[in-house]
């Protein structure tokens, strides 16, 4: 009888033995293989399908105060460097009346204080000392507007800080042309926001002209082309969260990083100062709105 129970001991661990040694030598390798192959195969897809996760930052309206720096942008830029942004977007107005000494100062604290690169769009309020030629804004910021892509995924920053003009025709068909020539999804980035609901009766249109409606008209009619894969719209200038859609496509009013409210119906829950941070993954993304208290 011990002679059975010894050979049975004995089978149980050849048997053991033979799993192990097939695991070891024959079944771990092609799993490793395999896994590897998944990997390789997940990071190809990821390239080709534009998978690639990061977040940028939104801000408008930082202004001035006392003379100053607004202390409520200076706690913006505290929170963007605290936070994984690649790179952070102003929508204009960082000055109150476009004078050298307010760009001196606002480009000498950027390059001092954010830790990220950043880009500018101009306001109707940086480019008051020449509202036709912008003269004082370009000795500081060479652009008017401009595009740039990254991590597959492009963008446009536009004038339309006069308001007697809008958009510029030669800024228009430079538009058309940069937009015909990529092949990434877009998101636009101005000061003012077009074509708001109710605008007329509340008498914030700012006194435009047939030559700014018909810009803002054309406008629409390009990125609502959906050749061109714009995703959404991003402006200032009303010192207040507000989202809306042109035809299409979502105009995202950017509030205060510093103003104040400028009309009686925008002193509301959501007038509040704040910034954004854009989230993109693959095709999609997402707004996240950070709250600053005073």
């Amino acid at each position: 009888m011990k002679k059975y129970i010894s050979c049975f001991i004995l089978a149980i661990i050849l048997f053991l033995l033979f799993l192990a040694g097939f695991y070891f030598y024959y079944l771990k390798p092609r799993l490793n293989n395999y896994s590897e192959q998944t990997k390789i195969a997940d990071k190809v897809k990821n390239l080709l399908s534009n998978e690639t996760d990061f977040t940028f930052a939104v801000a408008s309206d930082s202004g001035r105060e006392d003379d100053d720096l607004n202390q409520i942008y200076k706690k913006v830029v505290d929170k963007i460097n605290q936070n994984n942004a690649k790179f952070f977007i102003h929508l204009g107005d960082f000055t109150q009346n476009g004078t050298d000494v307010e760009f001196q100062e606002f480009k000498n604290y950027m390059s001092r204080n954010l830790k990220i690169p950043y880009y500018v769009a101009p306001g109707n309020h940086d480019i008051l000392a020449d509202e036709q030629n912008k003269s004082v804004y370009l000795n500081y910021y060479k652009d008017l507007y401009q595009s740039f892509d990254f991590e597959k995924n492009h963008f446009v920053i536009l004038d339309n800080s006069w308001n007697l003009e809008g958009f510029s025709d030669e800024q228009l068909n430079w538009l058309t042309q940069d937009l015909n020539a990529n092949k990434y999804p877009t998101y636009i980035f101005m000061h003012r926001p077009t074509k708001i609901p109710f605008e007329d009766v509340f008498e914030i249109n700012d006194g435009g002209t047939k030559q700014t409606y018909a810009s803002y008209d054309k406008f629409y009619e390009i990125i609502n082309n959906p050749k061109n894969n714009v995703k959404e719209v991003y402006s200032g200038h009303l010192h207040m969260y507000f989202p809306f859609n042109l035809q299409s496509i979502t105009m995202t009013i950017v509030g205060s990083s510093g103003s104040l409210p400028q009309y009686d119906f925008m002193k509301n829950d959501e007038s509040f100062y704040h910034y954004f941070e854009v989230t993109i993954s693959g095709n999609n993304h997402a707004n996240r709105m950070i709250e600053i208290g005073e």
